[in-house]
């Protein structure tokens, strides 16, 4: 990830990024979840709907940054 910035309460510069990969995840799980229960109930179809929409909207997410050593997280500026 070519964003990076130091911890803002503690200043290490032990800090993972964390956020898009894992809400494109769930929309990919929530989709394919309503897709295998829509096959039962026609109207779980909007579920599908749901999760295509978390997968389109993960990547314009601003990515979230937490520090190894205190914990904290913070969503970056840019």
């Amino acid at each position: 990830m070519n964003q990076w910035e130091p911890c803002p309460h503690c200043h290490s510069e032990r800090v993972v990024p964390r956020g898009k990969e894992k809400l494109f995840a769930i929309g990919a799980f929530v989709t394919i979840a309503f897709i295998l229960l829509g096959v039962y109930h026609p109207l779980l179809g909007i579920g599908a709907i749901i999760g295509i929409i978390i997968m389109i909207l993960a990547p314009l997410r601003k990515p979230t940054f937490t520090c190894q050593d205190c914990h904290f997280q913070w969503r970056a500026e840019k």
